[in-house]
């Protein structure tokens, strides 16, 4: 034989506002700063892509020649295209790799039992003077 259980509401149903505010008050926080990007990195980029359709004469930006894809397949398809590309990963590597690992060998470095490992990591976070 089946039990019916009846659940009593206790309370009113919580507005979505009300459920979500943590989200809502991070949303307002943080709506300057997506403002911002969008005019400082959005729109250059973007028209950048825009002006990609195109071929541009002179520097005055006076006559404009629709040529859809042309740019791109002559961009990718010459020789200077990969050697670009092949540099910007080889330095983009560099520079977050060494970082990373001379981060992490400092830090096992400082955590090792050493002598005088208090003075090293007050050097360590001791502000630098600027030049």
């Amino acid at each position: 034989m089946m039990k019916l259980h009846i659940v009593k509401k206790t309370g009113m149903k919580r507005s979505f506002y009300k459920k979500h505010s943590d989200a809502f008050a991070a949303a307002i926080i943080m709506l300057p700063m997506f403002i911002w990007w969008f005019i400082v990195s959005g729109i250059p980029v973007l028209s950048a892509f825009v002006l990609g359709f195109f071929k541009i004469e002179n520097l005055a930006m006076r006559d404009f020649q629709f040529v859809w894809l042309d740019n791109f397949k002559t961009f990718f398809t010459e020789g200077q295209y990969l050697g670009d590309l092949w540099r910007t990963v080889w330095i983009g590597g560099l520079s977050t790799l060494l970082p990373v690992i001379s981060g992490l060998g400092l830090s096992l470095l400082l955590n090792m039992k050493l002598k005088g490992r208090g003075i090293y990591r007050t050097i360590w976070y001791l502000p630098l003077p600027q030049q």
